[in-house]
Order: structure tokens, then C-alpha cells, then sequence
């Protein structure tokens, strides 16, 4: 995992503690399975993000778009999308 991965996968472990994360990068995305009780989430964010962002831009962005705060607060599994144009919730199928 990149430094930039990283630094996306501790903002979300900081914000939501007992939850474990498996990463990947694939179809240029990197994906983020954030699983625990009593859902389990998909962060997919773009790679022309990561790629055009520096880290403290990221977590800011997390910041902003409140990813941590809207997991934690879902009665149900989410599955969000982060790009340069902002955060929209997706569907199981998106990242596939």
C-alpha cells in the first residue's frame, strides 16, 4: 500500500476504533472494506485522486465530506465513491 493508501486507511481506523480494514487497488480504484460491527462499508476512492492529492489533502477531504462521521452513523452497509468532483454513495456492484 502506498504512502497516500495509508494515510487514508489511519484516518478512517482514528475515526471508527475496533474496525479492521482490508485494502485493494484494482480497475483504478483503490478500495478500503472497512469491516465490524455492526456493518461492514466500501470506501472506493479514484486513483487520479490519490494520485493529483497530497496526504494532508486527503484527510482533509475526508474531513469535509464527513466519511467517517457517515459511516459510523449508517443503519446499514454503505458503499461511497470518492473523486475529484466530490463523494456520492454507490451501490455493492460499483467497485466489480
Amino acid at each position: 500500500m502506498d504512502e497516500k493508501a495509508q494515510v487514508i486507511e489511519d484516518k478512517i481506523l482514528k475515526g471508527m476504533p475496533g474496525r479492521s480494514i482490508q485494502y485493494q487497488f484494482s480497475g483504478g480504484l483503490h478500495k478500503f472494506r472497512i469491516e465490524g460491527q455492526p456493518h461492514i462499508h466500501w470506501l472506493y476512492v479514484s486513483r487520479e485522486l490519490v494520485d493529483d492529492s497530497e496526504p494532508v489533502i486527503l484527510v482533509n477531504l475526508m474531513n469535509v465530506y464527513r466519511i467517517v462521521d457517515t459511516l459510523n452513523q449508517a443503519n446499514r452497509s454503505k458503499w461511497l465513491f470518492m473523486a475529484g468532483d466530490g463523494i456520492r454513495e454507490v451501490d455493492e456492484h460499483f467497485g466489480k
